[in-house]
């Protein structure tokens, strides 16, 4: 949806076909409106910003007035503004969604190619990519970032991350002490402590090594 929706108020800019800019105007809002409002107004997700793009192409090729539509776009993205922590989004997110189509998600950053040659994008001066990179704070989520000076090896100090959602094998893709570039990491199959295999982990028994609870 984001894609799609990006790519018709794009190309509805500029167009030179009166015609085709009707077609699309015609096929295009229906189908953009019942999105809009079949999204869950208590929703607290970051999908909301697809109804914004649905709303932009509403405005944008389809010709509707921005006023029907700018208080629920100022409501969502007051929404995903809260989102924000410091430098970049919090862990408002989830895995449930993904499916095949989730490559579909990336492609979308090709949009760039549709930029201006005289775009910032494009003529921002380009800087030299560091030789070293010291151990370095990320406040938000509270990571500490480094890399081997003599090898090929970039990993994350991440002790105070703890995620509660359950998601499969949440904990040991989002909540051990260290990830790293180089070595991989296990993803538990079972209960037991062979199963779990805890790497760069703490992992506790209240019952006899029966069950496991990790960090």
């Amino acid at each position: 949806m984001w894609s799609v929706g990006a790519l018709l108020s794009c190309a509805a800019v500029g167009l030179n076909n009166k015609d085709l800019a009707e077609e699309i105007r015609r096929v295009t809002e229906p189908w953009t409106a019942g999105f809009s409002t079949g999204t869950d107004p208590e929703k607290a997700a970051n999908w909301r910003w697809f109804r914004v793009t649905s709303n932009l192409v509403l405005v944008r090729v389809c010709g509707v007035p921005l006023d029907e539509v700018k208080a629920e776009m100022d409501v969502d993205l007051a929404l995903l503004d809260s989102f924000y922590l410091e430098d970049g989004w919090n862990t408002f997110m989830a895995e449930g969604y993904n499916s095949p189509q989730s490559p579909y998600w990336g492609l979308t950053t090709l949009i760039a190619t549709a930029l201006a040659e005289d775009n910032a994008f494009w003529t921002a001066e380009e800087q030299p990519y560091p030789a070293l990179f010291l151990p370095t704070l990320v406040p938000a989520p509270k990571q500490i970032v480094s890399n081997h000076p003599q090898s090929n090896h970039h990993f994350i100090l991440s002790p105070a991350q703890f995620v509660t959602w359950p998601l499969k094998a949440s904990q040991a893709k989002y909540s051990k002490f260290t990830y790293s570039s180089t070595f991989t990491f296990s993803v538990p199959t079972g209960l037991l402590i062979q199963q779990i295999t805890p790497d760069s982990t703490l992992a506790l028994s209240r019952d006899g090594a029966e069950t496991w609870a990790v960090k």
